[in-house]
Protein backbone atom coordinates (compact mmCIF):
# COMPACT_ATOMS: atom_id res chain seq x y z
CA UNK A 1 0.00 0.00 0.00
CA UNK A 2 1.27 3.67 -0.77
CA UNK A 3 2.38 6.09 1.57
CA UNK A 4 0.19 9.17 1.93
CA UNK A 5 1.86 12.46 2.40
CA UNK A 6 -0.47 14.44 4.81
CA UNK A 7 -1.36 17.72 2.95
CA UNK A 8 0.43 20.80 4.90
CA UNK A 9 -2.39 23.05 6.25
CA UNK A 10 -3.10 26.73 5.49
CA UNK A 11 -0.97 29.26 7.04
CA UNK A 12 2.17 26.59 7.13
CA UNK A 13 5.75 28.56 6.41
CA UNK A 14 7.60 27.30 3.69
CA UNK A 15 10.68 27.45 1.59
CA UNK A 16 10.93 26.51 -2.08
CA UNK A 17 13.71 23.81 -2.47
CA UNK A 18 16.60 25.31 -4.56
CA UNK A 19 16.47 24.60 -8.40
CA UNK A 20 12.49 25.04 -8.44
CA UNK A 21 12.03 27.99 -10.29
CA UNK A 22 12.53 31.38 -9.60
CA UNK A 23 10.98 31.73 -6.16
CA UNK A 24 14.29 29.14 -5.20
CA UNK A 25 14.88 29.70 -2.08
CA UNK A 26 12.41 31.95 -1.00
CA UNK A 27 9.72 31.90 1.49
CA UNK A 28 6.05 31.94 1.54
CA UNK A 29 3.13 30.61 3.23
CA UNK A 30 0.50 28.32 1.85
CA UNK A 31 -2.77 29.66 1.35
CA UNK A 32 -4.84 27.57 -0.15
CA UNK A 33 -4.62 23.65 -1.13
CA UNK A 34 -5.86 22.72 -4.96
CA UNK A 35 -7.68 19.70 -5.68
CA UNK A 36 -4.90 18.04 -6.93
CA UNK A 37 -3.17 18.34 -3.94
CA UNK A 38 -0.67 21.32 -5.42
CA UNK A 39 -0.13 24.44 -3.03
CA UNK A 40 -0.84 28.30 -3.78
CA UNK A 41 1.53 29.84 -1.86
CA UNK A 42 2.06 33.65 -1.80
CA UNK A 43 5.75 35.40 -0.99
CA UNK A 44 6.61 38.30 0.81
CA UNK A 45 6.59 40.45 -1.80
CA UNK A 46 3.03 39.47 -2.63
CA UNK A 47 4.00 36.92 -5.87
CA UNK A 48 1.88 33.99 -6.17
CA UNK A 49 2.80 30.44 -6.99
CA UNK A 50 1.21 27.31 -7.35
CA UNK A 51 4.03 24.32 -6.37
CA UNK A 52 3.75 20.81 -5.52
CA UNK A 53 4.43 19.29 -2.09
CA UNK A 54 8.48 18.15 -3.42
CA UNK A 55 9.08 22.02 -4.23
CA UNK A 56 8.39 22.63 -0.50
CA UNK A 57 10.34 22.44 2.87
CA UNK A 58 8.52 23.14 5.98
CA UNK A 59 10.68 25.77 7.73
CA UNK A 60 10.24 25.10 10.99
CA UNK A 61 11.88 21.57 10.01
CA UNK A 62 14.65 23.61 7.80
CA UNK A 63 15.73 25.34 10.77
CA UNK A 64 15.73 22.93 13.06
CA UNK A 65 18.31 21.13 10.87
CA UNK A 66 15.87 18.59 9.54
CA UNK A 67 16.79 19.65 5.89
CA UNK A 68 19.96 19.76 4.06
CA UNK A 69 20.66 22.06 1.20
CA UNK A 70 21.95 20.54 -1.96
CA UNK A 71 25.47 21.41 -2.31
CA UNK A 72 25.48 22.70 0.80
CA UNK A 73 28.88 21.00 2.23
CA UNK A 74 30.78 22.00 -0.74
CA UNK A 75 33.61 24.30 -1.03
Amino acid sequence: MPSVIPHLPVGTQVIVRAGRGAESGHVGAIIGVLPDSRYQVRFSNGVEAVLRRGDLVVRRQEQGGMFEWPGADDD
